[in-house]
């Protein structure tokens, strides 16, 4: 699959992977709600990551924009109570936000990696 910046295809051989990596380790208070900073993504053409709850039930929102205000491209999904899910995303606005909704229950353990990839 072809890859491109400004505009110009990047030759396999010249291409240098750029990760951007962030990790939330802590737990979450029954309703507590976990938002990230809005991340500029220009740079980058996927999110990837994993999410981990134990003693709780709650969901991930994958949110992005292109002005960093109005979030018009959702993907979430629920994460059950000692599940842990992975997601591989393509990025297709410029700004990326991640939100966790913990639902009734005071979590044991909450894991949540985000990292953003240019190829």
């Amino acid at each position: 699959m072809p890859v491109y910046r400004d505009g110009k295809e990047v030759r396999e051989k010249d291409r240098v992977l750029k990760k951007d990596k962030t990790d939330y380790i802590t737990t979450l208070a029954s309703g507590q709600i976990y938002l990230s900073s809005s991340r500029d993504t220009s740079d980058f053409i996927r999110v990837v990551g994993s999410v981990f709850a134990e003693n709780a039930n709650g969901s991930l929102h994958i949110e992005q924009s292109m002005d960093s205000s109005n979030w018009d491209v959702r993907y979430s999904f629920d994460v059950a109570d000692g599940v842990g899910r992975s997601f591989n995303i393509n990025i297709t606005n410029q700004f990326l936000r991640v939100k966790y909704i913990n639902k009734e229950n005071q979590q044991s353990s909450f894991r949540l990696s985000v990292t953003l990839i240019d190829v």
